[in-house]
């Protein structure tokens, strides 16, 4: 069986082997939510089906999960829109009643509907992200234990949500491009920075990304180069990755945390190595060196879309509907795992997707 995300754990009374393959199979599946784009178990709605707002501006949109017999709810509350896109996102953390602030998200366009920044408000009282943390020969364990959690449940939810990191605030530098193509396109929270060295091409599309993290807000490491391949209908048809040159940035490591290290503060850096990688990921919305192709059907409407990072695969079979609202929109997608380079696949689950105007999707269902 896939070994899928488990909610709320490690804890500290489980034995040293089950905390760390506990550890090391939640690190795996957000890895994989985040090279696939979506995040097994949690479905959504969009408000307006229960007549919250407009189904293209709807007030409220949830991401719900029952986890040991609770909902659990990440929630959007929308106050205000413009024609291009929401303004003010109130975030909140819903379970067993007990409403959690994760924070308020404002942002701002210009009169071309380019969005020219955003900033966060708010106290939050959910467990945002800590970076550099566990930390070897500081924390004690009950603190490693509650690091580890508390980190791994951080990226879980803004991973689910699409959050590009609680308290990262989005700006832009033109450069050498304009304030519609900018050279630079950032995340900042205090001295942790995530930076995006985009190159376009003549007929405006994104050619590559080279990103970049700055744990000082001076100096940077080389995540990765991420480039894009296209047909003559502008479909997306490739992505492909290459490393940055001399660059001391630690990519995810599949293989770690080690259940039978003998050393205990070899276990801690590898967490917290992998924990770093996947909040990154989480940031830019990609994971770097998985890259992505397509097969079957057409460029525009694939049958199978792949992430590879060398035998690691995902694959999604798609369903398209052929009427109605619908209509060329993905009905269905069948995530898959395969770790040796698609001899065979382990199955990770079946999202359903209802749509109630053209291309607006109304609910995402897990099967």
């Amino acid at each position: 069986m896939y070994n899928k995300f488990k909610d709320h754990f490690p804890i500290a009374d489980q034995t040293g082997t089950d905390l760390v393959l506990d550890t090391a199979r939640s690190l795996s599946a957000l890895r994989d939510a985040i090279a696939s784009g979506n995040f097994e178990g949690w479905n959504y709605t969009n408000g307006a089906l229960n007549g919250l707002g407009t189904y293209s501006q709807p007030s409220r949109i949830s991401y719900t999960k029952t986890i040991e017999n609770v909902i659990h709810e990440i929630r959007a509350s929308i106050t205000s829109w413009n024609d291009f896109g929401a303004l003010v996102i109130n975030w909140t953390y819903i379970s067993n009643e007990i409403t959690l602030v994760i924070g308020t998200e404002t942002s701002t366009y210009n009169s071309s509907g380019d969005c020219t920044g955003s900033s966060w408000s708010g106290t939050s009282t959910v467990e945002l992200y800590i970076h550099n943390r566990p930390r070897v020969g500081t924390d004690q364990v009950l603190q490693t234990v509650d690091f580890i959690r508390e980190n791994l449940m951080a990226v879980r939810d803004v991973s689910i949500s699409g959050i590009a990191g609680v308290g990262y605030v989005y700006s832009f530098t033109t450069g050498n491009g304009t304030v519609t193509q900018p050279q630079y396109i950032i995340w900042t929270n205090g001295n942790f920075i995530v930076r995006g060295n985009v190159v376009y091409a003549a007929n405006d599309s994104v050619t590559s990304i080279l990103w970049e993290t700055s744990d000082d807000g001076s100096s940077y490491k080389g995540i990765g180069t991420e480039s894009f391949v296209y047909d003559s209908d502008f479909n997306c048809t490739a992505i492909n990755w290459t490393a940055v040159g001399g660059s001391s940035y630690v990519q995810f490591e599949n293989d770690k945390p080690i259940i039978n290290e003998s050393n205990a503060d070899n276990i801690i850096v590898d967490i917290r190595n992998n924990l770093s990688a996947v909040h990154d990921g989480s940031v830019i919305r990609a994971m770097p060196f998985w890259n992505y192709s397509i097969s079957g059907g057409t460029n525009s409407n694939p049958t199978y879309v792949f992430y590879k990072n060398v035998n690691d695969w995902i694959r999604t079979t798609q369903t398209y509907g052929t009427s109605g609202p619908s209509k060329n929109c993905i009905a269905q997608q069948i995530y898959q795992y395969s770790s040796n380079s698609g001899t065979s696949y382990l199955s990770i689950g079946t999202v359903n997707y209802a749509y109630i105007e053209d291309g607006i999707v109304s609910t995402a269902i897990w099967i």
